[in-house]
């Protein structure tokens, strides 16, 4: 029935977007780096590389502040 002429359901809501497509990238950090990069990533319910992605958003967004890791 959606699919009817006269269902008032256009052909976009019908068709799924398309995902945006994300490429893969291979890069070395540390051990310890990545610990700690897990760690925060839990504690805000994210993955590794949910978290990563938006630490870069954020610092490409924001500009970078190096400081120490514990530094407020």
């Amino acid at each position: 029935m959606n699919r009817a002429p006269d269902s008032g359901v256009s052909h976009e809501q019908l068709v799924p977007k398309k995902a945006k497509r994300k490429k893969q990238i291979t890069i070395t950090m540390d051990d310890e780096l990545i610990e700690k990069i897990d760690i925060a990533a839990s504690e805000n319910g994210q993955s590794r590389a949910a978290f990563i992605n938006m630490s870069c958003i954020n610092a490409l967004k924001n500009g970078m502040n190096i400081k120490g890791i514990n530094d407020n």
